[in-house]
């Protein structure tokens, strides 16, 4: 009996701060490279001491933040009181608890296909911000990289014919009270990077939705996404909710057949 409570506090002592299949991935070091250094998105990372009093205040508005960003940020945990991680933590010099670092990928064109090159490494920064949700959010985003053009009424001819032989994904943005490109719009330019995404905003819609072969939308403060084919000038408008998976599954039915994006295990509260 009493070897069994021993062995039971030792397990809870190593035992990792995050649940498994939650919205924040507590790895290994085994598992760092390819969840991390490898992922096309970037990476809010925790390294964390389970003992450690500030990082188990901190649990709740990680968890919170690797929600409301699901599916366009990741949000990594990783356990230095595991001796298999140790070595991983001295390499990115954790010297206190918790440490949050992001980790932003390079640009795709950057990477090459020569494998005897050494490849370019993701960008590393220490978050040194408020240790609230919505600040570790909104330095994720800006994080985030993009490859959506921002089209408007003086570029949109350039635009389509330089994209005249790609599939193309345009956003007519509504109008609201948060202007800009939303971050799942950018996360998505990165998930099928074989479509060439245009983004208008809200103000430019009127003048540049004919370009497209649509009317403009009856109502302006919802956002229209249309895809274009190279082959025929009328777009197909999607008319699903305006959230990453219906979406993601929408482009990947349509777009050629490349590798198809993953959806999220929970709908990220983001939307278009």
């Amino acid at each position: 009996m009493y070897v069994w409570v021993v062995l039971a506090l030792v397990g809870l002592v190593n035992a990792g701060l995050y649940p498994s299949g939650g919205a924040v991935k507590d790895v290994d070091a085994r598992a760092f490279r390819s969840v991390v250094i490898e992922s096309e998105r970037p990476s809010v990372v925790e390294f964390y001491a389970p003992w450690c009093g500030h990082c188990q205040r901190l649990k709740p508005e990680f968890m919170k933040a690797a929600k409301s960003a699901q599916g366009m940020v990741d949000f990594v945990a990783v356990n230095c009181d595991e001796d298999a991680n140790k070595a991983l933590c001295q390499r990115y010099k954790v010297q206190g608890f918790p440490t949050i670092k992001t980790f932003r990928p390079p640009p795709p064109d950057s990477k090459g296909g020569d494998k005897k090159k050494k490849q370019p490494r993701p960008e590393i920064e220490d978050y040194v911000g408020e240790r609230k949700a919505s600040a570790i959010v909104e330095h994720a985003f800006s994080k985030m990289r993009n490859y959506a053009s921002v089209v408007t009424s003086r570029n949109v001819d350039k635009y389509l014919v330089q994209n005249e032989g790609s599939h193309k994904v345009v956003l007519l943005a509504g109008k609201k009270k948060k202007a800009g490109m939303p971050p799942l719009y950018k996360a998505l330019s990165v998930d099928f990077p074989h479509a060439k995404f245009g983004y208008v905003p809200a103000s430019e819609v009127p003048s540049v939705a004919q370009k497209f072969n649509v009317d403009i939308p009856s109502d302006p403060s919802v956002p229209t996404l249309l895809l274009l084919f190279p082959e025929t000038k009328e777009p197909l408008v999607y008319e699903g909710e305006l959230k990453r998976d219906p979406i993601a599954k929408f482009l990947n039915k349509h777009l050629p057949k490349n590798k198809p994006a993953k959806e999220t295990a929970r709908k990220p509260k983001d939307e278009l």
